[in-house]
């Protein structure tokens, strides 16, 4: 999709869409069916908040099969910093296309910065939004988040509206390859970029820039996940908030403001480019996290940038819009607010049960909504997969209903497979225990098992009503055996991550101890040897290495810290995939009584040749965890705040 600018440049839309296409869960029955009681799923329309309206553009429509365009009908072009949540649950039938959608974006004009940014770009106010066919059915639930960003300078960023998508299914039945948990990629860097804009009153412009430019090549790099190399998420975060450090550092201490003057913007964009030229913005914020009380850091950085006089202000009207906006996008959570949520109730019969509430106070609408049932035990035989359009009937002023009768006395109803929406339910142990002898049996290949996985995780987490002993033998007897992609591995490390902090807490527990360290064992086998493609298997094992550092899984711990003067004059030792050597580094730093930060920034300073010198002592020196060392050193950094002051919790 291409946007006229009233320049008479183009815009163009990077086309991948945020509709969640794994809106189902695997519902587990009795043996003994009682047909009086239906399953019961709930299905809340969410709420949005509707920034404020930009002016209307003309639109022209494509032909001969060309794209419509847009053209900006005002005087003059407008920046777009913006963030929209937009639901559309319209009527429509199969083989009816959508209607029209309005969508509403809040603008702002920054005449501070003159004409480098002239040739902005302008977006659509109104898009005619066409439902995807999914299993030979247009989709009546249309979820759409949008990012709009300026034309950034060339060459760290394009410019565009960037649409993220959710999850993508490539395979066949047998193949799951959909369940990477997409938005758990790519929702924390979002998250990340909205906070620094959303906190901070005022900021450079030359911050501001960089930290776009990079945000956004990253964001372009994950909605294109599937057409470029597996990537190693956690280097890209530290390679963002390397760049952004490094160009607030920048601006501190050069306070260059973007200028006409090409000799001004290349130096910028050339600092930017090695985020190893001014190391002290460079490892900031990754020293913040590792090793100060969390919101130390950000808060005096806050205070800094509020203090220098020269650094523009913001536009405090689209911060005040954003704020609200954010709670309502967490895609590891159920929140209303970011899409459908349907939550079963009785998982022991045999009906569905959907009510929806009416869109925007219409009591005349109805819905349809397409699900898909399979009631075999073997769920990925298509031939016994029904789709079915449930017809609404008002039962209220505010709600519609419908009931799906699923007549099955199987071991499986799967419902919504390929629909929108996100269900979760609290299985008894014993249902536990079916689905996992059948995601693990030779004959179960249905979609979705990873996220299950991910369920189980969450249901551990939150209630402690499951222990963790279920998640890890899904996630090892079952990826283990079939899962030799990446991105499906990310519902086990998220799994992971979220009992990260019980690992400190119960590392002298001796129970826990014997019951997660057989799991890890198990896995780092698996990242050793299971994989045919070293590649997958190096990015994998990136993943895991802080729970192996932990409870020192083969010897990691050991290894680090043993090694540490090898490392640190910038050599690799044997063993380790490249991709986690930066752990590697992190872990020996943490236990090693030895490692000096004033040593650590010296060796940095004086070593003009040696990347990996500087790159090994760079990550060290933000993963000390000698507070009062540090924070020595971010006295000298900032000079704005006296961090040993703060109070903090070791």
């Amino acid at each position: 999709q291409s946007f006229l600018n009233s320049d008479t440049t183009n815009s163009y839309l990077i086309a991948t869409d945020l509709r969640p296409l794994y809106g189902r869960e695997v519902f587990p029955c009795d043996d003994t069916i009682n047909s009086s009681v239906p399953i019961t799923l709930s299905l809340a329309k969410p709420t949005t908040t509707i920034l404020t309206a930009a002016s209307l553009r003309t639109k022209t429509t494509g032909t001969s099969g060309q794209p419509d365009t847009y053209q900006d009908t005002s005087s003059i072009n407008i920046n777009y910093f913006g963030f929209a949540v937009f639901f559309n649950m319209p009527l429509t039938t199969p083989n009816v296309k959508l209607s029209n959608t309005t969508l509403n974006f809040y603008s702002t004009l920054d005449t501070s910065i003159g004409v480098n940014f002239k040739n902005n770009i302008d977006v659509l106010a109104t898009y005619y939004y066409k439902a995807e066919k999914i299993v030979g059915i247009p989709h009546p639930l249309a979820t759409l988040s949008i990012v709009l960003v300026p034309n950034l300078p060339a060459p760290f960023a394009t410019y565009g509206i960037i649409y993220i998508r959710d999850d993508m299914y490539y395979g066949d039945y047998s193949t799951p390859q959909s369940e990477g948990r997409f938005r758990s990629l790519v929702v924390p860097v979002i998250h990340e970029y909205f906070r620094q804009f959303t906190e901070f009153s005022t900021r450079p412009n030359a911050w501001r820039n960089a930290w776009l430019s990079q945000a956004m090549a990253t964001f372009l790099k994950y909605t294109l996940l599937s057409e470029i190399p597996l990537f190693d998420f956690t280097s890209d975060i530290v390679v963002i908030t390397r760049q952004s450090a490094l160009a607030m550092d920048l601006d501190t201490n050069n306070p260059l403001e973007p200028s006409n003057d090409p000799t001004t913007r290349d130096a910028i964009q050339s600092a930017l480019a090695d985020p190893l030229k001014s190391l002290k913005g460079a490892f900031l914020l990754t020293m913040a996290d590792l090793s100060l009380p969390v919101g130390t850091v950000i808060a005096a950085i806050k205070n800094f940038l509020t203090n220098n006089v020269h650094m523009t202000a913001s536009f405090p009207s689209f911060f005040t819009a954003s704020i609200g906006l954010l709670d309502k996008f967490y895609a590891w959570a159920t929140v209303s607010g970011s899409y459908p949520q349907v939550t079963l109730s009785n998982i022991s019969d045999t009906s569905v049960d959907i009510a929806l509430a009416y869109p925007l106070g219409d009591t005349t609408t109805y819905y349809t909504v397409p699900v898909v049932v399979s009631s075999e035990t073997t769920p990925r035989n298509v031939s016994s997969r029904e789709n079915i359009w449930m017809a609404t009937q008002p039962t209220s002023t505010t709600l519609h209903r419908a009931t799906l009768t699923i007549n099955t006395t199987r071991d499986w109803v799967i419902a919504n497979q390929y629909s929108i929406g996100y269900y979760r339910a609290n299985y008894p142990r014993e249902d536990w225990s079916k689905i996992i002898s059948a995601l693990d049996s030779a004959d179960t290949g249905f979609q979705g098992y990873s996220h299950v996985v991910d369920d189980a995780f969450a249901l551990a987490f939150s209630s402690w009503a499951l222990d963790f002993q279920i998640p890890l033998n899904l996630s090892v007897g079952l990826l283990m055996k079939k899962e030799m992609s990446y991105r499906n591995w990310f519902p086990v490390y998220n799994g992971l991550s979220m009992i990260s902090d019980k690992l400190s807490e119960q590392s002298n527990d001796s129970s826990f101890q014997n019951f997660m360290t057989p799991f890890l064992e198990e896995l780092n086998t698996l990242i050793e040897t299971g994989t045919p493609n070293r590649n997958e298997t190096d990015k994998i094992s990136s993943l895991f290495y802080d729970n192996f550092c932990t409870l020192n899984v083969g010897n990691y711990r050991s290894n680090a810290t043993a090694n540490m003067a090898t490392i640190m004059s910038g050599n690799q030792i044997v063993g380790v995939p490249t991709s986690s050597y930066d752990r590697l580094v992190c872990c020996g730093a943490q236990n090693n009584t030895s490692l000096q930060a004033a040593n650590l920034w010296s060796t940095i300073a004086n070593a003009t040749s040696n990347h990996d010198v500087k790159h090994y002592n760079a990550i060290a020196l933000g993963c000390l965890s000698n507070f009062t060392d540090v924070s020595s050193q971010l006295n000298t950094i900032l000079g704005s705040t006296d961090f040993a002051t703060l109070p903090y919790t070791v």
